[in-house]
């Protein structure tokens, strides 16, 4: 299939407008790294100034989780989460634009010797746990390139917008999997394949459980017991990072010990959230604070937005 018959359903005058902001965008992926930074407090600032409920949101999420931090350092953490965001849309052009032999050039791979076994053991289910970041697209682009896996993804409103990141997204993992599709979870799991699943959100007291997340009850995903029913699963934590002028792709040993079908799902998810804060803490300026992390509190807990 060529890339026009990918694409049929945007090439339509009535979406000039968003050919032209790629085209905007496509010349930023080709500039050294201290002039991307300096685009991307411009990019970042513009979008957080544009909305406020996300702004707010960001400064709540900071609040929460650094607690032991100052006025002074927070406000510097924010300023750096909004040139970190900022350059997640460059960073995203990047992963639409270049090739991979430029991403494989400007990344790395460090991974757990085991985790690896297990996810390029063709018998072998895994389930890759991992975050959200503002690296946007470009860690989803990096993932595909080093870790054979399928992808949750949630659909878009902007008709556009959803079926570019389709077809962006096609490119990085063999297989794209709606978030409500666990027939075609199922199957992947059966057959040995490998998934990801981004659990760092709070999707609702009807999925979730209670788990510590800095320092706070976070309602957290609750899916990885129900995987095992469906087969014998390896959890393996998978993050993307920036370090310096070049990013890395790095897979953490398997949560032990394995989980099953039987395994406490409190105990499951406290430990999955023990990684992503570990992560988080270690680079927190890259985490994607924008999300509602904390929208369903638990009984005794106030709404904090």
């Amino acid at each position: 299939m060529t890339i026009f018959q990918q694409l049929k359903k945007i090439i339509h005058p009535r979406y000039i407008i968003y050919w032209l902001l790629l085209l905007f965008l496509y010349p930023f992926t080709f500039l050294p790294k201290r002039l991307q930074i300096y685009f991307a407090y411009i990019f970042g600032f513009i979008a957080i100034t544009v909305s406020k409920s996300r702004r707010k949101i960001v400064k709540i999420n900071l609040k929460l989780c650094f607690s032991e931090l100052n006025e002074k350092e927070l406000g510097n953490l924010y300023k750096k989460f909004v040139v970190s965001l900022g350059l997640g849309f460059i960073e995203t052009a990047i992963a639409w634009f270049r090739g991979e032999k430029y991403l494989r050039k400007i990344s790395r791979l460090e991974a757990d010797a085991k985790s690896l076994e297990f996810i390029n053991n063709p018998e072998q289910a895994v389930v890759l746990v991992g975050s959200h970041s503002t690296l946007l697209e470009l860690g989803v682009r990096l993932l595909g390139i080093y870790v054979p896996s399928a992808g949750m993804y949630r659909p878009l409103k902007n008709p556009f917008f959803e079926e570019w990141i389709k077809f962006q997204r096609a490119r990085a993992a063999t297989e794209l999997v709606h978030f409500k599709d666990m027939r075609k979870v199922v199957k992947i799991l059966q057959k040995g394949k490998n998934i990801w699943y981004a659990l760092d959100q709070d999707m609702g007291r009807k999925t979730g459980v209670y788990a510590d997340f800095f320092g706070r009850k976070a309602c957290s995903v609750n899916i990885l017991p129900k995987l095992a029913k469906i087969a014998d699963i390896q959890t393996i934590p998978v993050f993307i990072w920036r370090e310096n002028n070049s990013y890395v792709v790095k897979i953490l040993p398997a949560i032990s010990p394995k989980i099953t079908a039987n395994s406490d799902e409190i105990e499951v998810m406290q430990k999955v959230n023990s990684v992503i804060e570990k992560e988080v803490r270690a680079q927190p300026e890259q985490y994607f604070w924008v999300h509602r992390r904390f929208k369903n509190p638990a009984d005794g807990d106030e709404y904090p937005y």
